[in-house]
């Protein structure tokens, strides 16, 4: 758990990752009867999200990222706008349960994962893909068409944001996808599939099947292979992933 002033305040400028920040001052019973559910809130998010303090007490005025409180505690979520030009600062009101403000926080999640249900989404990703030169990460879900996108994939997605596309694809969704899925010959679900560029306009297939289910780090180990080493066998994606996701976090989130 990070407690933030000014002097490492930068991490949370320069990140693109959503922040969850509980201003708050220790002399505050309501600040102390929170901070317990805080620290269950950390644990909850795990990689999703940032969790931490700001110690109101300091004797430096709250800075402009955060505004103005009248009472504390006081519970922001500090994202990148839609526009991704600036930060802005969220006010949660809602009950200080972990569930509820975990709630809160995967909803205002930074998300740039391509949502394919049906022709049309599939057709946009080709053509964004085609245009600007960068492979395609397809995860296969069982999840149904408008239903929310896991956490860990927002969470990615930002991350490799300029390196890759991260596509979820839904085959329940549409007919077309689910003939997609059988012409991959992916029989489970989730399943992760890269496409790379092959260098003479077409895609090269690479394909990491798990043993288990996709966690932050497993998924997170596979990406940076692909991005920075890209081989030209699904072997060696699945060798070189599989080492690099050897040692996990006990935060670790399936998919």
């Amino acid at each position: 758990m990070r407690v933030l002033s000014l002097s490492n305040l930068t991490a949370v400028e320069a990140s693109p990752h959503l922040w969850m920040i509980n201003i708050c001052r220790n002399s505050c019973g309501f600040c102390q009867s929170l901070a317990p559910r805080w620290e269950q809130l950390a644990r909850t998010l795990g990689n999703e999200a940032h969790v931490a303090y700001w110690d109101a007490e300091q004797s430096f005025a709250l800075p402009a990222l955060l505004g103005d409180v009248s009472s504390t505690p006081a519970i922001r979520a500090v994202l990148r706008s839609a526009r991704d030009e600036e930060q802005v600062a969220v006010d949660y009101w809602g009950a200080r349960e972990p569930k509820d403000l975990a709630r809160f926080a995967r909803a205002h999640m930074p998300d740039h994962v391509h949502r394919i249900e049906d022709e049309d989404s599939w057709a946009s990703l080709e053509l964004a893909a085609t245009a600007q030169h960068l492979m395609r990460v397809l995860v296969f879900t069982n999840r149904t068409r408008g239903s929310a996108t896991p956490p860990l994939l927002k969470r990615l997605s930002t991350e490799f944001e300029s390196r890759l596309f991260l596509a979820e694809v839904r085959p329940r969704a549409h007919p077309r996808l689910a003939a997609l899925q059988a012409s991959w010959s992916i029989e489970s679900l989730p399943s992760v599939l890269g496409l790379l560029e092959d260098g003479s306009g077409g895609w090269q297939e690479g394909r990491f099947r798990w043993s288990n289910a996709p966690t932050y780090s497993r998924l997170r180990a596979f990406l940076e292979t692909l991005v920075s080493q890209p081989p030209p066998h699904a072997t060696q994606f699945a060798a070189a992933a599989s080492h690099q996701a050897a040692s996990q976090s006990s935060t670790d989130r399936e998919l």
